[in-house]
């Protein structure tokens, strides 16, 4: 199990430290040597109606537990997916044009002309 604690330290004054919740990433021992499957969970201190639960399947080990930390943080709190029309920069072509895919997990976009060349798990198409 991986334990995240999440504290504010207000100036940076550690001395001042404020607990403000955890994410725990349980392994549930259905993966194999090269691909772990997790149930994640993030607490809230003093409001349970902010805990959040996920799971993250087929996760490569290799990439390392901060990646599987950094993949449970973007999943439990996704960006806003924008509004139809407006421009973002294309990860395919690298312009500025409406976006026709979105992945709310990484905040990339794809536009209409490169989406024949993009697309990856979590990006929402139109």
């Amino acid at each position: 199990m991986i334990i995240a604690e999440i504290k504010l330290w207000p100036g940076g004054n550690s001395h001042r430290e404020k607990y403000l919740g955890h994410v725990y990433i349980i392994n549930d021992g259905t993966g194999d040597d090269t691909f772990g499957n997790y149930d994640v969970r993030r607490e809230v201190l003093g409001n349970p109606s902010m805990t959040r639960l996920c799971r993250i399947e087929k996760f490569n080990r290799a990439l390392g537990s901060d990646r599987l930390l950094a993949l449970a943080f973007s999943i439990l709190n996704p960006l806003p997916t924008p509004d139809i029309g407006v421009e973002l920069k294309c990860e395919v072509c690298a312009l500025n044009k409406p976006w026709a895919i979105f992945n709310r997990t990484t905040g990339t976009a794809i536009c209409k002309d490169c989406r024949e060349c993009g697309g990856a798990p979590g990006f929402r198409e139109l």
